[in-house]
């Protein structure tokens, strides 16, 4: 279903209000994709946007229309791999239509390394954080709960992991409650070796099931050192 077709139903669903309400109803549709489908409408020259400027008209004038975003402000390994905006530009990349990949994925996980098993088949190392924090949710791209980005303990690495190209680096490769296994993926003589203390960075697959877990969240800024905290932002809980 597109997005026309979605606000088509909420102008159908409006009509089962009964006649003595008079106020205005905030109507709410959308997901993930809707934040690229809304620009790619208001930016096409198709026929639809007629259409889809027109049923957003009809319904603006008695009641509010809000576009859900869903996890589009933040991103997550699972967007970006269903891409949720593609990681390359078909023409000539706007500011508002920059193609967008893992370096875009706005929430990361901090963990400490606290055990090291290099003499594994394959190396693999500990770290203080499993399915309460990162979700129990695989991701369709890659055989993993999460994956280590090139921060702190990891930022000598050559390589980050990559579904896509080459398929070398650190990822979650196991969890449990508490815990979860780094596994590294590729040639053994590529691996950055970690140490027990070492903290790691691991971009979710899930942002939503991720970010529910914490209270607070560390704003850093990415135009400056990304290191950097800036802000600490508090979580609104409660329905």
């Amino acid at each position: 279903m597109g997005l026309i077709e979605e606000l088509v139903g909420l102008e159908a669903a409006v009509k089962a209000v009964p006649e003595q309400f008079t106020g205005k109803l905030v109507l709410s549709v959308g997901a993930t994709p809707t934040a690229t489908a809304a620009q790619n409408m208001l930016a096409s020259s198709s026929p639809r946007v007629h259409e889809f400027r027109e049923v957003l008209i009809r319904l603006q004038k008695p009641h509010i229309v809000e576009l859900h975003a869903g996890v589009y402000p933040l991103l997550d390994c699972q967007q970006v791999a269903t891409h949720a905006r593609p990681t390359t530009a078909s023409g000539e990349a706007t500011w508002a239509f920059q193609p967008l990949s893992k370096s875009n994925i706005g929430i990361k996980m901090l963990a400490e390394v606290t055990s090291v098993y290099s003499e594994r088949g394959k190396p693999e190392a500990l770290i203080s954080a499993g399915s309460l924090a990162m979700g129990r949710e695989p991701c369709k791209s890659y055989p993993g709960w999460g994956i280590v980005t090139g921060d702190f303990g990891n930022s000598s690495a050559k390589h980050i992991y990559d579904e896509g190209e080459g398929k070398t680096g650190w990822i979650v490769g196991r969890i449990s409650q508490e815990h979860g296994i780094l596994t590294w993926e590729g040639e053994r003589s590529e691996c950055n070796e970690l140490s027990i203390g070492d903290r790691v960075m691991v971009w979710p697959n899930h942002a939503c099931v991720a970010g529910a877990g914490f209270g607070w969240y560390l704003v850093v800024d990415s135009d400056v050192d990304g290191e950097t905290v800036v802000d600490v932002w508090t979580r609104w809980r409660g329905w």
